[in-house]
């Protein structure tokens, strides 16, 4: 019985450290542009896996919410770490539905990978920009 107990206890030892290895260092973030022109110049996001995201987010809106005919459009940026992960995600024009302004940043934050796209961006992370879009469907 206590050499099982030893065993067990070793394991959780081993689990932990092991734990503490995966554990992923933050990506150093650059401020995000605040005007205009600079937003509009950054490049536009590419998502891996755009259907997948759309139908993760599509599910965190209530029935009638948006009404038919009836769009909401957010826009965004954010900043790409250099593996294709969401470090960071700014609303930059909100749209009339401050709630779904907010899922749009909850569902992307959690289902998005992003393309990188240059050797500069491999290297440090670039802020992107994109627009989404809630629409009314029949």
């Amino acid at each position: 019985m206590r050499r099982i107990a030893l065993i067990v206890a070793l394991h959780g030892v081993v689990g932990s450290v092991a734990a503490v290895a995966d554990t992923a260092t933050p990506v150093p973030v650059s401020p995000p542009p605040v005007d205009a022109a600079a937003i509009a110049a950054l490049p536009p996001i590419r998502l891996s896996n755009g259907p997948t995201v759309s139908q993760y987010c599509a599910l965190r809106v209530r029935r009638g919410e948006v009404p038919f005919g009836t769009k909401f459009t957010v826009g965004l940026i954010v900043f790409v770490s250099p593996q294709g992960r969401i470090a960071d995600i700014r609303i930059v024009q909100p749209s009339a539905n401050a709630r779904l302004d907010g899922e749009a940043v909850t569902c992307i934050q959690r289902a998005a990978k992003a393309v990188v796209r240059s050797e500069a961006s491999a290297a440090a992370g670039e802020w992107q920009r994109m627009k989404w879009t809630w629409a009314g469907d029949p």
